[in-house]
């Protein structure tokens, strides 16, 4: 069940990501940076491959997200389904 539930919060995630880097307009560098990551580790998440840390969330949800409450929703919905 928590396989799921970690599949289901990588594919929100990244979904998330990538519409915010777009609507800030920030490269991989500049995003990486504001998620206190290497370039390295920020690539695999943009690119899908790796889900987020706790950390990695934290800071997305804090610092780079501009509508969490959306976000939170729907992974809400996503869990449910």
């Amino acid at each position: 069940m928590r396989k799921t539930y970690h599949k289901i919060l990588k594919t929100c995630f990244h979904t998330h990501l990538i519409r915010s880097r777009d609507a800030l307009g920030l490269t991989q560098s500049q995003m990486a940076e504001k998620l206190a990551m290497d370039e390295r580790s920020y690539n695999d998440l943009d690119h899908g491959k790796n889900c987020c840390s706790n950390v990695t969330l934290a800071l997305f949800l804090t610092q780079v997200c501009e509508d969490p409450q959306t976000f939170l929703e729907e992974l809400r919905h996503a869990f449910k389904s």
